[in-house]
């Protein structure tokens, strides 16, 4: 007997059209599940042989022209950076997208640990 059987009634048809259903097993076998199987296993496959790097060191290879030491990108992000994002070649590229991120990113942090940033100039207030 095939896992499919036929349900219904005269010969498995209803309303004129055939019924198929299938078993409890055939869900393990479909294409789709086996997929999600192949995923769900690079997921945690990835997790674990990057795990480690989670304790290494902070590098600094760009950061502090990029980030730390950046005063636009620290001034966070209102129109001044914005503009200068545009136009920046600093540190031998040009990003502005990712001069911006880094600003929204300086600015959220300022904004969760309660500092607030002085538009005029790049000093922290508390």
């Amino acid at each position: 007997m095939s896992p499919a059987r036929q349900i219904g009634s005269k010969g498995g048809r209803k309303n004129g059209k055939s019924a198929v259903r299938f078993g409890r097993g055939d869900v393990a076998s479909s294409p789709s599940f086996k997929f999600v199987l192949v995923c769900i296993a690079l997921i945690l496959l990835t997790a674990v042989i990057y795990s480690p790097v989670s304790g290494y060191p902070f590098t600094n290879y760009d950061d502090p022209d990029c980030v730390t030491q950046n005063a636009h990108v620290q001034a966070g992000l209102n129109w001044q950076t914005v503009r200068w994002a545009r136009t920046a070649m600093d540190a031998s590229n040009w990003h502005p997208v990712t001069w911006l991120s880094h600003a929204a990113a300086e600015a959220k942090a300022a904004y969760q640990t309660g500092l607030r940033l002085d538009p005029s100039s790049t000093r922290v207030q508390t």
